[in-house]
């Protein structure tokens, strides 16, 4: 595989990432300013952020796919800015550590999960069933 077609692979894998977070967080309810009260209201609290993990197999050093993740994780700060805010776990192993490490993230209370390796599939599936307030997001697999 020649150098540019890695970095063209690269690169769609942290866009990938990208538009499927985007995709999820634009699909949020717009509400319609409320006309101004009469009465000298409390100003009303400001929404919680969505809270978003990435589970990497990699070191985000690594300039290879989980660095394209990471960069996907940047994009999506810089772009929805104090309304997202995300997390990550790197050189998470492909087994059991890895259903250790993703339901630390629901438990953190975070509602958009992703993983980034194929070897998180099942355990994704697992967690996912017994989480249905959380969205699972799986960069590779069949399932």
């Amino acid at each position: 595989m020649t150098d540019f077609t890695k970095r063209t692979l690269i690169r769609l894998a942290g866009l990938g990432t990208l538009a499927a977070a985007a995709a999820l967080v634009g699909c949020g309810k717009k509400e319609e300013p409320a006309a101004p009260a009469a009465t000298t209201e409390a100003p009303a609290a400001k929404p919680e952020p969505l809270k978003i993990a990435f589970a990497y197999v990699g070191p985000v050093g690594d300039a290879g796919w989980t660095f394209a993740h990471d960069n996907g994780r940047k994009a999506l700060e810089a772009e929805f800015g104090d309304r997202v805010q995300t997390s990550f776990v790197e050189s998470v192993p492909e087994g059991a550590d890895a259903e250790r490490v993703i339901r630390d993230m629901v438990n953190q209370g975070n509602k958009l999960i992703f993983g980034t390796t194929f070897g998180y599939m099942d355990y994704m599936l697992k967690i996912a069933g017994d989480h249905k307030d959380v969205k699972f997001e799986h960069a590779t697999g069949y399932k």
